[in-house]
């Protein structure tokens, strides 16, 4: 299980529930407190069956009304048309006891609501409420285990009608989030986060973009970037000059340009889960600017040096005067908007009309709640917002901090109009927030906290800047070490000069030369030349110092228009060794002929390379061999062989003939070579060669099975109008009655997938009945879905979602007692 979750639902049996010393503003039971034009509807309180629990004096509060309830339950909410608000009902005490949201087609209030909403906060749902609030109101059923843990809830309500409160739910709320959390999600720590051959360092990559610099941003985290010219060099000079010595304290920057978060998730596949123990698909990179780096007069080249700002772990970054005031500010920004605002927002009126963010809450956070919270500033420097976030929830519904959290609120309203009942709602405002309290302890805070706390608060790249008249597309590019993907067409572009001009411009092509060469239409070739020609080709070579991973060349142009420099351009290209892969790769087979023994192997292009089948252009011929150490190859009319040759045709089947070996690995190559279609065989050229890993296991306490896996739609209803149509990809396979784990890995997918789970235990990743139900001792688990949601009508305009066929394959091992 996630270590950093584990110690967070920990904390949940040892929270201390600060007591309130607050003055409890009750309004008037007969006069319902009400925001100004508000219109009310019918709700509903539903108690248990059976229970003996009284009405009597109880209130329900939401989007900033406070509205009687009668005994027999029947009570009015506000009709915010289009909006999703949370009701909260309070006891006669002033205490809050249930909860449930509002929207346009429910307008009840229940223990299953009350764990609903207990669990939209444990699931960090607020941190992205933009976005995935909607999808959960309306997916929320497709949750694993969703109804045990309503079931617990309802165990711990009748036994404590005021556990909202007190959080004597917390621990069946651990025991559930651990029984459906026990993958562990591994993360790198901020010490060795990883930077590609993209260059992409805390979520952020630089780009040119027309004649400036662009940032893509793929967190949901702010920043601002700051430029700095540090090195030019002027016409007719081939060395630098310095601009700026070093960056310090007191340094000026150029320019800014603030950079965007990502928007939060759209889109979970039907499984919400996947967002709390972050495995859900992220969101699609944002790109700001782009930037204007600017050469100055006579100027040619320059260097700039980019330092991105923003919250993160603070690693001694040396950040400038203006830097540091921007970090605290994007701090206070980031905990207001993303964090507390929505918590308290939704706590004491309708989610959207107020102020996320202004210069009086900007002050408290970073002036007051530190006078409050201990460790406040150093656990922000540190980059655990998680910690600050709930330090300063925990501290606002405290006797002290009761003041600062009317003063928030009031600011947040700062502008706009006023609920005439602020006062009270804030009153119960802050006894919400204790109940709320205990499940956002339960809960990651997804993917905000763990993109700030895994990264760093500054990072800076240096950015060659050069005279904007020459560029070269494509800028980047890979290509194959083999025919015939081993060439790129590089294609120089020449800006502000008229076409009579053109004539008279030559070019000097250039490459490193490590991993290719460069040549042109006129007969010139090498790592160097000038020429006329606006167009080179790269060509590929298999050099001795070629990795596995990315070989980046560097291609140089220098434009002259009769021997006047015009200006200079770089353009680079990956040189890659593999084209193809074999999949399934390190798949698990056994000997045991009563288990699955055999697999179809094949071979998959790496991103947009060929396919290997019949085609007009080229013939493939693909050479598979194995050891042979514990089974053999068959294709066709072939088989029990070592070694098959193919032609046009990528595939083979692997069978494992070993039933004796405990654990071994067997290894199949794949040699690929192609040739123009109809060139003799004589013409035939290595194409790629790769390789590729079986598991044998002949354990007698694991079954192996290989499953493929199907696709059902089926259709739900909730109340008169509303339904939900949903089509799942999944796997179906029969349990064992002595089984102690199972474990199952999709594979022939587009994105890979594993869950594992131990017997009698929750199962991750239920299909939902109305799609397709589990037969007696059987598993139904889930890949993926597609849904939609709406009224019949809207449904059937739209289409329902369908699929058949076989979609992929599993395999299933069950570990046995």
């Amino acid at each position: 299980m996630n270590k950093i979750v584990g110690l967070l639902l920990l904390l949940m049996t040892l929270l201390i529930v600060a007591p309130s010393c607050k003055k409890d503003m009750k309004p008037d039971d007969d006069q319902p407190v009400l925001p100004d034009d508000a219109t009310l509807k019918e709700a509903r309180i539903l108690l248990p069956a059976g229970s003996t629990y009284s009405l009597k004096g109880h209130e329900i509060v939401t989007a900033g009304s406070i509205i009687p309830v009668q005994e027999d339950g029947k009570t009015r909410v506000v009709d915010a048309k289009g909006k999703v608000n949370i009701a909260y009902l309070f006891n006669q005490e002033g205490k809050p006891v249930m909860a449930g949201f509002v929207t346009d087609t429910t307008a009840t209030i229940s223990v299953e609501t009350t764990a609903e909403v207990i669990l939209y906060y444990a699931l960090g749902i607020p941190f992205q409420f933009d976005t995935l609030t909607s999808l959960y109101i309306n997916g929320r059923h497709t949750i694993p285990g969703l109804n045990d843990w309503k079931k617990e809830f309802a165990a711990s309500w009748s036994g404590d009608p005021r556990t909202f409160l007190t959080g004597s739910y917390a621990p069946k709320l651990r025991t559930w989030l651990e029984a459906l959390s026990n993958d562990e999600v591994a993360v790198a720590s901020v010490g060795s986060v990883n930077v590609d051959a993209n260059d992409v360092r805390s979520g952020l990559r630089l780009q040119p973009k027309g004649l400036g610099l662009a940032i893509t941003n793929t967190y949901r985290r702010r920043t601002t970037a700051f430029f700095y010219k540090m090195k030019r060099k002027l016409e007719g000079s081939q060395s630098y000059e310095t601009v700026l010595p070093s960056i310090g304290r007191d340094t000026k920057y150029g320019s800014t340009l603030m950079v965007d978060p990502v928007a939060g998730i759209t889109s979970v596949m039907g499984e919400l889960w996947k967002n709390y123990s972050y495995r859900g698909e992220e969101s699609a990179a944002v790109t700001s600017g782009p930037a204007s780096l600017e050469l100055g007069d006579k100027e040619t080249e320059a260097i700039y040096r980019v330092r991105v700002v923003g919250p993160g772990a603070m690693e001694a970054a040396n950040l400038t005067y203006e830097e540091e005031k921007e970090f605290w500010f994007l701090y206070a920004k980031t905990l207001a908007v993303d964090f507390v605002g929505p918590v308290v927002g939704t706590v004491v009126g309708a989610f959207n009309n107020y102020a996320f963010f202004n210069d009086d809450i900007a002050s408290i956070i970073m002036v007051d709640i530190p006078k409050i919270v201990p460790g406040f500033l150093e656990n922000c420097l540190s980059g655990d917002i998680k910690k600050v976030a709930v330090g300063m929830i925990d501290a606002l519904m405290t006797e002290h901090g009761y003041d600062i959290l009317v003063k928030y609120v009031e600011a947040m309203y700062k502008g706009l109009e006023r609920p005439k009942n602020l006062d009270a709602l804030i009153a119960k405002g802050s006894l919400i927030l204790q109940g709320i309290d205990m499940a956002l302890l339960g809960g990651d805070f997804v993917r905000i906290s763990h993109n700030i706390q895994f990264s760093r608060v500054m990072e800076a790249w240096d950015v060659t800047v050069r005279s904007s008249k020459v560029s070269l597309t494509p800028r980047e590019s890979a290509v194959s070490i083999y025919a015939p993907t081993n060439t790129q067409v590089i294609e120089a572009t020449i800006q502000n000069l008229k076409d009579e001009d053109l004539k008279d411009v030559s070019f000097k092509w250039s490459v490193q030369g490590n991993f290719g060469t460069l040549s042109d239409s006129k007969g010139n070739s090498g790592t160097s030349f000038t020429s006329a020609d606006k167009k080179v080709t790269f060509k590929s070579i298999n050099a001795a110092g070629l990795t596995d991973a990315d070989n980046w060349e560097y291609i140089l142009v220098t434009a002259y228009h009769n021997s006047q420099e015009i200006g200079t351009d770089t353009a680079r290209i990956n040189v890659r060794k593999a084209r193809y892969e074999i999949k399934p790769s390190g798949t698990t087979l056994t000997g045991k002929k009563d288990q699955t023994h055999k697999v179809n192997l094949h071979l998959e292009p790496v991103g947009s390379g060929p396919a290997i089948a019949p085609n007009n252009e080229y013939d493939y011929k693909v050479i598979w061999e194995t050891s042979g150490s514990y089974g053999t190859l068959a294709m066709g009319l072939q088989g029990n062989a070592r070694q098959i040759t193919a032609y046009d045709q990528n595939n083979v089947l692997y069978e494992c003939l070993d039933d004796k070996v405990k654990k071994a690995t067997e290894t199949v190559d794949a040699r690929i070579y192609s040739k123009k279609k109809g060139a003799s065989d004589l013409e035939y050229r290595l194409v790629d060669y790769v390789k590729g890993s079986i598991n044998i296991e002949n354990d007698e306490k694991k079954k192996i099975l290989h499953v493929p896996m199907t696709c059902n739609h089926g259709d739900t209803t909730y109340g008169k109008n509303s339904m939900t149509c949903m089509a799942t990809s999944y796997v179906s396979f029969q349990g064992e009655k002595d089984a102690s784990r199972y474990s199952v890995r999709f594979y022939d997918v587009r994105w890979p997938a594993m869950y594992s789970w131990n017997a009698g235990s929750s199962q991750p990743q239920k299909v939902s009945e109305y799609v397709a139900r589990a037969g007696e001792g059987s598993f139904n688990v889930a890949y993926g879905s597609t849904w939609s949601v709406g009224t019949p009508e809207q449904i059937a305009s739209r289409g329902h979602n369908t699929c058949s066929g076989s979609v992929g394959m599993a395999e299933v091992i069950i570990i046995l007692k």
